[in-house]
């Protein structure tokens, strides 16, 4: 399913195996490309490596993911779902400060101190889901997290760091 709600194929994709901690992650971008799904890699990519990208939201629990990937007919047992505990509260947390950040994605506006202190703790939540992401090599949500920090600097007044999150948002959106 598409960000739009409307369904697409892609034959190629389609034959890409899974994995969550993926090598590659396939970005929809219909502002920018049409109906056209772009890959990128998360890292470099071994010559004859196999190419991965997920099949389900990486922030879930192994549980989770596994329940979901059943539905695809098999059971994930790659790094990541065989070392659940720290992965697994790591993910949790990268779920929560996403969320937090979809349910104030402009912020708290910029009328007095209380708005203030709620966009730089907003900002701070952004950026260490930016740090998370980024270790992690989830590709898949960086976009959205570079595009949180760069709109919660902006509603701050720096516009430089504004700037510098939009152009790496930019960076992966252009690929």
């Amino acid at each position: 399913m598409l960000p739009s709600g409307r369904s697409a194929m892609f034959p190629r994709l389609a034959r890409v195996n899974h994995s969550c901690r993926p090598n590659a992650a396939h970005l929809w971008n219909p502002a920018a490309r049409g109906d056209r799904v772009d890959w990128v890699a998360a890292r470099d990519i071994e010559a004859g490596e196999e190419i991965t990208v997920t099949y389900v939201n990486l922030l879930m629990t192994a549980a989770e993911r596994q329940q979901r990937l059943a539905q695809y007919g098999f059971t994930c047992d790659c790094a990541v779902c065989v070392d659940q505990g720290e992965t697994d509260s790591r993910r949790a947390r990268m779920g929560v400060l996403l969320l937090t950040l979809n349910e104030n994605p402009e912020g708290r506006g910029n009328d007095g101190i209380a708005a203030l202190g709620e966009n730089l703790q907003l900002l701070r939540w952004a950026e260490e889901l930016v740090q998370m992401l980024e270790e992690e090599a989830l590709v898949d949500y960086l976009p959205q997290a570079y595009g949180y920090a760069g709109k919660l600097s902006s509603v701050l007044g720096d516009d430089e760091a504004a700037m510098d999150w939009r152009r790496k948002e930019a960076e992966i959106l252009s690929i």
